[in-house]
């Protein structure tokens, strides 16, 4: 300081002159509009990226694995009933279905659900959807009124779930409700739903990995670092 601190101090003190004398007020509305200007140009693609533009169309609805069929995804456990809504539910309507067993009695008519205390194949009962069947074969029915995925057979639609794509895609928001109970906890990496083609990534993935929940959905941001 002894050494440079008067010339340093000059150098700042005629910046601090400069500054002032620039920044007239026209001049500062004109720098901050810049700044923000920036700041959106930069948000708006990321918006962009995080927009459920990129599903496909063609997938299909498999539960208790992905629709590759692999059986090394296969997920072992029982299930009740799958539910979507093409819309998020509110955190205290959520709750009141997630405690109730149904969302019918609030208001909260789903888009599409299908209740595993039926016989198989399992039917959309907003008939929105087709229908769920055994693949490569049927499984077993525990006494609880739900079906028992072993590992070996699994639930795949009949055909595209296309309208439900295209709901999400125009909503841009989804709400997915899932009853069921895991089999195992350990060495696990199972796909419990998943909207998803034989090959490329998935729309929707809700997979156990071990005792943890994976929920994983697509779109450009994410379809970059599925994991």
């Amino acid at each position: 300081f002894e050494l440079c601190g008067r010339s340093v101090l000059r150098s700042f003190s005629a910046c601090e002159r400069a500054l002032v004398t620039f920044l007239t007020m026209p001049r500062a509305v004109l720098i901050l509009l810049a700044y923000f200007g920036l700041w959106l140009a930069i948000c708006v693609p990321l918006q962009e990226e995080t927009r459920l533009n990129n599903w496909s169309p063609d997938a299909l609805l498999a539960v208790g694995n992905g629709a590759s069929g692999r059986l090394a995804s296969a997920w072992k456990g029982e299930m009740f009933r799958l539910e979507f809504w093409d819309y998020a539910l509110p955190s205290e309507l959520a709750r009141a279905v997630t405690s109730s067993g149904s969302g019918d009695a609030y208001g909260a008519v789903s888009l599409a659900a299908y209740d595993f205390s039926d016989s198989s194949p399992f039917h959309d009962r907003q008939h929105l959807l087709p229908d769920l069947a055994w693949t490569p074969k049927a499984s077993a029915r525990s006494d609880s009124k739900a079906i028992v995925l072993d590992g070996k057979s699994w639930l795949a639609s009949r055909g595209p779930v296309s309208a439900l794509v295209n709901d999400v895609q125009k909503t841009r928001q989804f709400t997915v409700r899932v009853l069921c109970r895991p089999a195992e906890v350990d060495r696990i990496d199972g796909r419990i739903v998943s909207l998803s083609q034989a090959s490329g990534p998935a729309n929707l993935e809700i997979r156990q990995e071990d005792s943890d929940l994976v929920f994983w959905f697509r779109n450009p941001l994410s379809v970059k670092r599925s994991r």
